[in-house]
């Protein structure tokens, strides 16, 4: 195409404030116009490889790639970790090109666009209040890819996906991710020899089970996040089924309703599994089975509720179950069922422990630490001041448990305080001792006063879990 030749700038007459080019009037180059319409109403003896427009309609960037054709329009990618945002409603009608304005009417074709562009690493977006019914099967060799609701307010659940999730690994390494979604399906997966899945689900409520496999050295890691408490409620995050994963569990105030199951991959060593803030079972009060079979031996709970009858249960030998106080508090409460069963399964507790503290002025009647202890070796240990003389006996600290018979016992701890001795006296002492996990328990009490008259004794007591 023969061109004009000039030897200067080009400049608006006497420096006037007016522009000497309009983009719409070259060739290639950057312009703006309406929307994809516009776009595609660029003449081609205008249009250059390479050339970028952008669509104000929906503020997405295209470029011309691989042609000059209204179908080599290429949306501009974002940044990392994402590469791009598709967005998908199944109400629209139109041309699609995955834009807000455009969207898929399909999850496929959304992943389907993303592969045409060797693209592996992107979000899908759903509106507010759409329901998708489509079974859901992730590309196989990898990527990192999140379906998330397009939500404005933090936790709330509105995009629904009524169908299964398939998380098949044949290469690589697949990072999927699920956020504030509704999902009334199962997902499964399996992650081939050599490859690694990580599965995180945040805000999701879940009617369904979840299944994730392994072939080989594969292996999984996953997360369950919800937002805000865990409760019955389960808004914040939620399975209905059973979790069952070849590899690292996580969860953090997630409701697992149907419990969950920790199986054992080829490879090893990996963390133990991991649970705060989670509440496991239902209102119903339907068993919760626990099975725990990886080869980090160990699974920890912190600040967790048990709602109905948890029975864990090992394949290895060896493993230990750590709880917190908290924990042990609430699944000691809701047994009505076994705790442990299986070979070689510890029970072991954190930060388990108890006290006591106040000034007494009479004897006192059985305390109790708390709610129901777990079977273990225990240690009680007292020390105690007087403050003020009084008038006659001798204060005594017993120790209230259920021993290996099942007998609930009274054993006297330590020495003796006379209460008519000098200010100041102390007296102190300790008990291990073996309590059986009975449903009464440990409590403790203070007798040996006759005459109190105005007697006052500093006392402190506590309890100590050794095993």
């Amino acid at each position: 195409m023969a061109g004009v030749g000039i030897t200067g700038l080009i400049k608006p007459l006497n420096s006037g404030a007016f522009p000497v080019w309009e983009d719409i009037d070259g060739l290639g180059g950057f312009r703006t116009v309406a929307d994809i319409t516009a776009r595609n109403a660029i003449f081609a003896n205008e249009r250059k490889l390479g050339m970028q427009v952008k669509t104000q309609s929906d503020g997405n960037v295209w470029t011309l790639v691989g042609g000059l054709l209204d179908a080599n329009w290429v949306l501009e990618q974002g940044q990392a970790p994402f590469k791009a945002t598709y967005f998908v409603d199944p109400a629209f009608t139109g041309v699609s090109t995955g834009s807000m304005s455009n969207p898929f009417v399909t999850i496929a074709a959304a992943f389907a666009y993303a592969a045409s562009l060797t693209i592996s690493s992107y979000v899908v977006k759903l509106p507010p209040g759409v329901t998708i019914t489509e079974n859901v099967t992730f590309p196989p060799t990898g990527g990192q890819i999140e379906i998330a609701s397009d939500q404005v307010l933090s936790g709330s659940v509105g995009s629904r996906i009524t169908g299964n999730l398939t998380w098949d690994i044949t290469s690589g390494t697949l990072r999927a991710k699920l956020t504030n979604i509704v999902l009334v399906g199962n997902i499964t997966g399996n992650a081939g020899n050599g490859t690694s899945g990580f599965a995180r689900l945040t805000g999701v409520r879940h009617t369904g089970t979840v299944t994730l496999t392994t072939s080989g050295t594969g292996i999984w890691s996953s997360a369950f996040r919800g937002i805000g408490a865990a409760d019955a409620n389960k808004a914040g995050g939620s399975t209905t089924g059973l979790v069952s994963i070849a590899g690292l569990i996580d969860g953090s105030s997630w409701v697992f309703e149907g419990g969950f199951t920790e199986v054992a991959p080829a490879v090893t060593p990996y963390p133990g599994c991991q649970f705060q803030s989670c509440w496991f079972g239902s209102t119903s009060g339907s068993p919760i089975p626990i099975g725990l079979n990886g080869p980090s031996l160990n699974c920890a709970f912190y600040d967790c509720i048990f709602v109905g009858p948890t029975t864990f249960t090992a394949g290895v030998s060896n493993y230990v179950v750590y709880l917190d106080g908290a924990s042990l508090a609430s699944l000691n409460n809701s047994i009505a069922g076994t705790i442990l069963a299986g070979t070689g399964i510890q029970l072991k507790t954190i930060n388990a422990n108890a006290s006591d503290r106040r000034t007494l002025a009479n004897n006192l009647a059985s305390t109790a630490f708390g709610s129901r202890n777990a079977d273990g070796l225990y240690e009680i240990a007292f020390d105690a001041t007087l403050l003020v003389a009084g008038t006659a006996g001798v204060l005594q600290l017993n120790a209230i448990y259920t021993d290996m018979t099942g007998a609930l016992v009274t054993v006297p701890v330590g020495g003796t305080l006379n209460i008519a001795a000098a200010v100041g006296t102390k007296s102190e002492g300790s008990l291990r001792f073996r309590h059986n996990g009975a449903a009464a328990p440990i409590a403790f009490s203070w007798t040996g006063i006759v005459t109190p008259g105005a007697m006052s004794v500093a006392a402190s007591v506590s309890l100590m879990c050794r095993t």
